[in-house]
């Protein structure tokens, strides 16, 4: 939600973490880039964002596609690479465990994201 994301939430389903608060700031200079800037701390991106409410045997794999109030905010390349790691994570767990992917054990997927390097949780 857009609170959870000015507030820089922490989730206990957390599979990752996104910068809050971006904006572009205009670069005066023509032809230059815009300046992405970060006005908030982090917020944890949780893992129950990427699973359908009605459909099962499906996990959303891209910040584009996830369940939020602004998917904009989603929508950079870095938040876009930590739910597609999550969402991996997540649907091999599942894979693993023979359990449908809503009804993964979120540690054991944050204990695979750990062991890839994510740092989940605070």
């Amino acid at each position: 939600t857009a609170d959870m994301f000015k507030a820089g939430a922490a989730c206990d389903d957390a599979v990752g973490r996104g910068v809050g608060g971006i904006y572009a700031k205009k670069n005066p200079h023509s032809g230059a880039w815009h300046t992405w800037v970060a006005n908030h701390g982090p917020f944890d991106l949780p893992f129950r964002c990427l699973v359908p409410d009605v459909v099962d045997g499906l996990i959303m794999g891209s910040g584009r596609s996830i369940s939020a109030e602004n998917p904009r905010i989603l929508r950079l390349m870095v938040h876009t690479m930590v739910v597609g790691q999550g969402a991996g994570a997540a649907a091999a767990v599942a894979a693993l465990s023979g359990v449908a992917v809503r009804d993964t054990d979120i540690a054991r997927v944050q204990e695979a994201l750990g062991k890839q390097g994510v740092a989940v949780g605070r």
